[in-house]
């Protein structure tokens, strides 16, 4: 069993307990065990603790922030001293980008980062997909592990099955469920609303910008309503409306794929749900939802934008 330390900035702490919950298979197989500073029991000396499991640790896990590359504690103690482990062959460095931030010139770029091509988990159309891809790459570093040196993986686990100096062994899952209001669900919907106006408007003019050929127009056309309309060669190849409307459940985003002003037809929409601890976009076609479940607002950003750029690629 290979022990994994987690480092991470406190204000990640959602993002963290997500990771973690996507780590449960792994955990019951029984091919890792898991160790943040959540875990420290009162009166615990901070530093020594952290020292002692991040300097036993198997692999390093670093979720990347902009809160944790400005933390002195995170950055210095936790992660030059992983790196230092990873140079020695101790433990393997993984570096999680979380969130956008200027992570490149980091002293850890040079190791594996994930997602794929450090695209930020907060970035992909779910961090279900995210965090998903990144356990694959657990995985596969476990495997190559394995592999690669099968003495060293033996003497991991008999590492890790002698440890003893966790008396009170505890979970690391305590979350706890969180209570949303009508008016926490449609302050997300005007949010996500907005943003995807602005996907949009910056989508558009990144395509005109790289297609001669290509034009657009894109105008408000009501009170959280807006048209998009694409053209090739001066000829009209695809138009949409996208609108904050409502049905019999809830305010819904819905996408048209006409731009023909105040009509309420539409191909798909988005509404906004809830699970024990968090707000998402959700599908009402069936088509889209199992595919595009809990959706963040880039993800319902990118499902519109497909259905308009489709008919030109």
């Amino acid at each position: 069993m290979a022990s994994v330390f987690v480092s991470y900035s406190h204000e990640d702490e959602a993002l963290r307990d997500e990771f973690e919950v996507h780590l449960s298979m792994l955990k019951r197989d029984e091919a890792i065990s898991v160790w943040h500073d959540r875990r420290m029991l009162p009166g615990d000396a901070i530093d020594d603790v952290i020292s002692s499991y991040l300097s036993d640790a198997d692999i390093v896990v670093l979720l990347v922030s902009p809160q944790f590359l400005d933390s002195y504690y995170c950055y210095e103690k936790e992660m030059l001293a992983a790196l230092d482990q990873h140079e020695k062959g101790i433990s393997r460095v993984i570096a999680v980008i979380l969130r956008p931030c200027d992570w490149q010139s980091a002293p850890f770029a040079g190791t594996l980062v994930a997602p794929t091509d450090g695209k930020p988990v907060t970035k992909w159309p779910s961090s279900d997909d995210a965090f998903l891809d990144v356990v694959q790459s657990i995985r596969r570093v476990l495997e190559d592990h394995k592999t690669s040196d099968p003495q060293q993986a033996e003497e991991m686990d008999n590492h890790q099955t002698s440890k003893t100096n966790d008396p009170e062994p505890r979970s690391s899952n305590l979350r706890i469920k969180s209570e949303f209001s009508e008016a926490d669900k449609d302050k997300f919907v005007d949010e996500s609303y907005d943003y995807i106006k602005k996907f949009f408007g910056n989508s558009l003019e990144a395509l005109k910008s790289r297609n001669d050929e290509i034009d657009f127009r894109m105008r408000e056309t009501g009170d959280d309503r807006f048209s998009a309309t694409l053209y090739r060669g001066g000829k009209k190849v695809s138009e949409c409306t996208i609108y904050v409307g409502s049905d019999h459940r809830s305010r819904t985003i819905s996408y048209s794929d006409q731009a023909s002003g105040h009509s309420n037809s539409y191909r798909l929409s988005v509404r906004a749900e809830t699970d024990d601890y968090k707000i998402y976009l959700s599908s009402s076609f069936s088509m889209y939802h199992d595919r595009d479940k809990k959706l963040n607002p880039e993800g319902a950003s990118e499902l519109f934008w497909s259905e308009l750029i489709e008919d030109i690629q």
